[in-house]
């Protein structure tokens, strides 16, 4: 039986072209391990055509992306499915060039845009492209790197900073083969330029992951002892020196490193296991570890052919689903069409337990109050996760600072809500606009993944200053009384005829309308005779312009507002004195 050789000479990205056939019917089989059990697995691509690589993501809306590559057009294209929890959606054509897009890698920007990076030969030799997909339509593609060799096998992911990191193979062209990794970032629609990243000329297929405590992990393959082996490195503040994962004698690549909502590190990848004949066929493994990479498990053989058959299996892709709580398995093979027919194929574990708590259907009433009032929140803490939680929820109102106003705990079993509601008195608090939200505290094992839902916004609430409180800082004191003493007997005047508190263009009409009568005429109007000499004139007019503009709208200390600050004021501040203290 004719089997597949990795030759470490080809390039990654044309490795299958060249590979030869395997013919056999056969039922594939996986190991239970690390506490999970497998499903059996479905294929989601069609057959007939080669269909591999495959890179997953989840957005925002809950939804996987799954993206790889497809020869079934005569060239290489990038194709997609999607999984919203229910169903898998009908494939999508991200590449309709005529030259060829492999190796995808998918990212989810903060903007919510979601980006794709591959690799073409459209301009000659296999350069990165990416293209963005917002509001239901994708971008035309743009050139990334110019190499005067070939980059492919790109890794993203996106920091909690909202950079995105690229990882990615170059390989030289001419002379020895020469492979090393290579990154740049992707910061408000700017990619900077690219850097170097490992040394050692072996180091190729990375893979980049932010793991739930902030560190930056870049795994990728490297010969340093004979073979291919899995190495990596770490960021939190400074990289690690390399380590190495595996040591086995066979070759191990294409590594994919994954988190789980509990926070355990599972990392695939594919080994070239040794069979007869001096021949290897690829499988795919995986070792988990609890404490962020201190140990590991025990390697497991996560594709085990039945006797007698070779099954090639490659390019591992996981994720840890928050909507079922299982972890999903990508990977291609040709376990339908031996040696020709590759397909992407899934695997799904036993759901695994996991803590998580959130928020809904938060409202607040009233919208409007005067200060000392009562604003009445009510909302609902979920617990969607496996474990009975004591779900403490702290209330807040924001406006330029987040202020506490109430905190309470409940506790919650698994899958239940229970309906909440605290109340917000507004005394002391400064009048202005706030929003009023909520934010659950994370219970002990939740996912920094998971915490999305941990906030429900009730709503606006606008805080009016009582008229005693002068100065708005949400109480009556001695500053309040001083402020009116400051303005004691101001008053606007006369020369207010409509007493609307400012002196403008309509008490120059009433006197203009009543210019020249005196008593006794028959349309008399009193207030327009600002002057008292029972006869409205010239005089009248140029008070009222010389006051022109004047206004006791705007000043706090005419608390009565009768258009003047005056003893009443200052009674009026007194009786409340001491509000808000």
């Amino acid at each position: 039986m004719a089997v597949r050789m990795r030759k470490k000479s080809l390039f990654l990205l044309l490795v299958l072209i060249g590979a030869e056939l395997l013919v056999q019917t056969a039922y594939f089989g996986v190991r239970p391990a690390h506490a999970v059990t497998w499903s059996p697995g479905i294929g989601l691509t069609p057959l007939g055509s080669i269909e591999e690589k495959p890179y997953v993501m989840e957005d925002s809306h809950s939804t996987l992306w799954v993206a790889y590559d497809s020869n079934r057009l005569g060239n290489w294209t990038i194709w997609m499915r999607q999984f919203n929890g229910v169903s898998w959606l009908p494939e999508q054509q991200l590449t309709n060039s005529t030259s060829n897009g492999l190796t995808p890698a998918l990212a989810q920007l903060n903007n919510g845009n979601v980006m794709l990076v591959y690799t073409s030969d459209k301009s000659g030799n296999f350069s990165l492209y990416y293209k963005t997909y917002a509001s239901g339509v994708w971008s035309s593609p743009s050139r990334l790197t110019t190499p005067q060799g070939r980059d492919s096998t790109p890794s993203l992911v996106q920091l909690r900073n909202g950079t995105v990191m690229m990882y990615w193979t170059r390989e030289s062209l001419s002379g020895s083969v020469v492979r090393y990794v290579q990154y740049k970032s992707y910061n408000n629609g700017v990619w900077s330029k690219e850097a170097q990243f490992s040394t050692g000329g072996s180091e190729e297929e990375p893979s980049v992951y932010q793991t739930d405590d902030g560190t930056i992990w870049v795994l990728y393959a490297a010969n340093r002892y004979g073979n291919l082996d899995i190495f990596y490195k770490t960021y939190n503040g400074a990289w690690s020196s390399e380590i190495r994962l595996t040591t086995n004698t066979a070759d191990d690549h294409q590594s994919w490193l994954t988190q789980d909502l509990n926070g355990v590190l599972w990392e695939f990848w594919t080994r070239c296991v040794p069979i007869s004949g001096g021949s290897c066929e690829d499988d795919v493994f995986y070792v988990t570890s609890t404490n962020l990479g201190a140990t590991w498990s025990a390697e497991v053989q996560f594709t085990v052919d039945p006797t007698g058959n070779t099954i090639y299996d490659s390019h591992p892709a996981a994720i840890h689903y928050d909507r079922d709580k299982m972890m999903y398995v990508f990977w291609g093979t040709d376990l339908t069409g031996p040696g020709a027919d590759f397909d992407v194929w899934l695997r799904t574990s036993t759901p695994m337990p996991i803590h998580h708590v959130s928020l809904s259907n938060a409202t607040k009433s009233p919208a409007s109050l005067m200060e000392a009032g009562t604003v009445k929140v009510n909302f609902t803490a979920n617990n969607p996760g496996d474990y009975k939680e004591n779900v403490t929820v702290n209330g807040y109102y924001q406006s330029q600072n987040s202020f506490l106003f109430k905190s309470t705990t409940t506790s919650i079993m698994p899958g239940t809500s229970a309906f909440m509601e605290m109340n917000w008195n507004t005394s002391r608090v400064v009048p202005a606009n706030y929003t009023v939200f909520l934010y659950a505290i994370p219970v002990p094992g939740e996912s920094i993944r998971l915490l999305g839902d941990n906030t429900a916004v009730a709503g606006n609430v606008t805080v009016q200053r009582v008229p005693s409180d002068i100065n708005g800082d949400g109480k009556v004191n001695v500053v309040d009384l001083a402020m009116v003493a400051l303005k004691y007997g101001i008053s606007i005047g006369p020369e207010d005829i409509n007493h609307d508190c400012r002196v403008d263009v309509v008490d120059l009409a009433i006197v203009a309308i009543h210019y020249g009568t005196k008593v006794g005429d028959p349309n008399w109007y009193a207030p327009a005779d600002i002057d008292g000499n029972n006869v409205v004139n010239v005089i009248d007019l140029a008070r009222v312009a010389i006051k022109y503009g004047t206004s006791l709208l705007n000043v706090p200390e005419d608390v009565n507002h009768d258009c003047a600050v005056s003893v009443l004021d200052l009674a009026t501040v007194a009786i409340n004195y001491g509000f808000g203290t």
